[in-house]
């Protein structure tokens, strides 16, 4: 990944607050409504409650001194209310407040993380910033910068008042104000800035503490566990990443109590120092009862408005790098390095051009390591192509640029004639039906994951029960039913599934909507040679009229196909019928011979 210049705090809590504006300007404008107020209510009622004392003290008549008293009683009810009540409205505002926020930001990640290129998972930063940033978990940090900056600007007001008022008393009183108010906001901004260093530094340490922890709580780790006797074995390796990590949390919190002991200690001293001071002052009638209330309430207010600021700053302090990590994701054009860029503009329709062409290709995944060179090869509609090859020759790498997952370092891909940048991948979608040789299934009803091959067709059951009989998967369905959860990762009522079994619900994926294409990389891995072989001819027997690539290491196959492509090294070197590459006694022929006697017990079917 690019580095990029790094955004400042103040950039990144302008951004939140952006965001919040953006997303609910109501609730955010209340907000700031209900911190003003907050600021102003201790300042109010310590006026209020030195002028009710004075007053209750003075030696003004009984009358006048009711009609006196009458306001500000009235008006220190009404503060004493408010501040009771502001506990809860402020907690039922900001729940709101973030709840929005974090909906809407979560859905922001959502979006990205649905348009991440396959191959920017090769980039070791970028799995990083995944693991940083692609968590919906991740999202409530934007609300927590916007809210508590908010809080935060409230709190600072709070305090400024208060100091006013300590500076008008004693200058002495202000500077230890200040101090408490220095050290507490520095302690805060360490252990912040600490605590997310130590995440980020050891975000690997804690997938793999999350991972090892994890590893026995399920029925097909458990049976290797337990049969292996690897219980001892699997709590130390969750215990060497997660004591350490223990650690080091630790003595961040060590290093936070001790600064909150220190700031209690300087806040008992402020509190001594401001009634000592007073009551000097009150003896030596220089000030009245009323002023020495409010000096006795000021240093409560300047404890209480220190310690709700600093602990209101500890967590959108600590969110601000997070969010910048959320903002620098959320900012990426990962739309740069799609091979499919276009923009729907030109739809494939050419029915005599080739269905694909590629010229001089050559790509690796990392630089200076090439696995495919100066490839090129022409596939006409209709055909059905074997691409046969041993382990590492490059055929998953060619499928992997075939179906626009990975761009091509040089040459061209056309499809139907038309150019790779000019398509996008919602187009090649609707086209082309692919089953890899790893099957991802996601935990979903049978119907779903075999509808997930053309999704906007779920509604049509009759089609997908077409699919799955196309895809030799109808005795799944017959066992376990079309609304049955496949697997258990995710609800424990669905049913295991075998290998094999996996992958016939992928190659009935392929086989939704009647695609133009068919790519099926090593679709029947899992199952013996010959069970392979009759599941390809079940597979042949359900090709109509499409153009089909059938990919494996194992060449029996290659019988049923229309045209063989043999690779190595990264290249196609042969390309032909069975027969004629037999005739020519080059690579085809020697993987061949070497595999016959697997193959021995279907020989009379070919």
């Amino acid at each position: 990944m690019e580095q990029k210049k790094t955004d400042s705090k103040l950039t990144i809590v302008f951004w939140s607050l952006k965001k919040a504006r953006k997303i609910c300007p109501g609730k955010l404008v209340f907000w700031l409504f209900v911190n003003v107020c907050s600021a102003l209510l201790a300042p109010a009622y310590l006026v209020l409650s030195s002028y009710l004392i004075d007053a209750a003290t003075s030696g003004i008549g009984i009358e006048t001194s009711v009609v006196c008293l009458l306001l500000p009683v009235g008006s220190m009810t009404v503060f004493l209310f408010l501040r009771g009540s502001y506990g809860l409205l402020i907690q039922v505002t900001k729940q709101l407040f973030v709840n929005d926020i974090q909906m809407e930001v979560s859905r922001e990640i959502m979006d990205q993380n649905a348009r991440i290129p396959v191959a920017a998972f090769d980039d070791d930063e970028f799995v990083k910033m995944l693991y940083l940033c692609a968590d919906s978990n991740n999202a409530v940090n934007v609300a927590v910068v916007a809210q508590g900056s908010i809080t935060v600007l409230g709190q600072i007001a709070s305090i400024a008042t208060l100091l006013v008022m300590a500076a008008r008393l004693s200058l002495l009183f202000l500077l230890a104000a200040l101090a408490l108010v220095a050290i507490s906001t520095a302690l805060c901004m360490w252990m912040a800035g600490t605590r997310y260093r130590i995440e980020k530094e050891t975000i690997v340490d804690t997938r793999w503490k999350k991972y090892y922890f994890s590893c026995p709580c399920t029925q097909e780790n458990g049976r290797e566990i337990r049969t292996l006797g690897l219980e001892d074995f699997f709590v130390k390796k969750w215990r060497s990443v997660a004591d350490p990590l223990r650690k080091q949390m630790l003595m961040v919190e060590h290093a936070k109590n001790n600064g909150s002991k220190l700031t209690d200690a300087l806040s008992i001293l402020l509190s001594m120092g401001m009634l000592i001071g007073g009551t000097w002052l009150l003896g030596g009638n220089i000030i009245t009862l009323g002023t020495m209330y409010l000096i006795w309430q000021l240093s409560n207010e300047l404890q209480g408005g220190i310690r709700s600021f600093a602990n209101e700053l500890v967590e959108p302090y600590a969110s601000i790098p997070k969010v910048r990590d959320t903002k620098e994701y959320l900012e990426l054009a990962l739309e740069n390095n799609l091979a499919l860029c276009g923009k729907g503009d030109m739809m494939p329709s050419d029915t005599l051009a080739p269905v694909y062409q590629l010229k001089n290709v050559s790509f690796g995944y990392k630089e200076g390591k090439e696995i495919l060179h100066q490839l090129s090869l022409t596939l006409r509609p209709g055909e059905i192509v074997a691409l046969c090859g041993l382990n590492g020759c490059g055929k998953s790498t060619l499928i992997n640029l075939l179906t626009g997952l990975y761009k091509t370092n040089e040459g061209s891909i056309a499809f139907a004639g038309v150019p790779f940048q000019n398509l996008t991948a919602k187009q090649l979608s609707t086209v082309m039906g692919v089953a890899f040789q790893h099957t991802c299934i996601f935990g979903f009803l049978l119907k779903e994951e075999v509808a997930l091959g053309q999704i906007e067709r779920l509604p049509r059951e009759d089609e997908i029960q077409r699919a799955i009989r196309r895809g030799g998967a109808k005795k799944i369905q017959d066992r376990i039913g079309m609304d049955s959860y496949v697997g258990t990762d995710y609800d424990v009522s669905g049913y295991r599934l075998s290998g094999g079994e996996k992958q016939r619900i992928g190659v009935s994926r392929a086989f939704m909507g009647d695609k133009q294409v068919l790519v099926l990389d090593e679709p029947a891995a899992m199952l013996d040679p010959i069970a392979e072989y009759r599941q390809f001819q079940e597979i042949r027997g359900q090709i109509m009229g499409q153009t089909a690539i059938l990919i494996s290491h194992r060449i029996g196959f290659a019988r049923l196909a229309d045209r063989i492509l043999v690779m190595e090294a990264g290249q196609i070197v042969e390309d032909g019928t069975h027969e004629e590459l037999m005739g020519r006694g080059g690579v085809y022929r020697r993987m061949f011979e070497a595999q016959k006697e697997w193959y021995d017990d279907v020989e009379g079917e070919v």
